[in-house]
């Protein structure tokens, strides 16, 4: 009996521990601040300056300088991933099938963006 207590007292301390140490991170996170709807966002530059962002109807738009620019056109559904790769560059990965066929060995487009040099 006395080992199922020590075990008990284990788990919530270690609970607790970790519950701290979480909103310790939480408070150095910085806050994200766009006037886009949040679901639809793909990257925001580090410095806040450069948008891309998807509408429902399958387009990807960047956003830079109060700027609106359309990156690429596809059909309604169609899903982008971005991530950023190095010197200013972003791989994008275009799904066009993600909502009605779910493979992960499916092919899928791939585009790189040099963001700097968009205007």
């Amino acid at each position: 009996m006395e080992l199922s207590k020590i075990i008990v007292f284990f788990i919530f301390s270690q609970a607790a521990f970790s519950s701290t140490v979480i909103k310790k991170n939480i408070q150095k996170l910085r806050q994200i601040e766009t006037k886009q709807v949040f679901s639809n966002l793909r990257y925001i530059s580090k410095d806040g300056k450069v948008t891309i962002y998807q509408n429902e109807n399958g387009d990807l738009y960047l956003s830079k300088n109060y700027k609106i620019k359309i990156i690429h056109q596809s059909e309604k559904y169609t899903k982008y991933d971005i991530t950023e790769g190095v010197n200013g560059h972003l791989i994008i990965k275009k799904d066009d099938t993600y909502y009605s066929h779910i493979n992960p060995a499916k092919s899928k487009d791939l585009y790189t963006l040099e963001v700097d040099n968009l205007k």
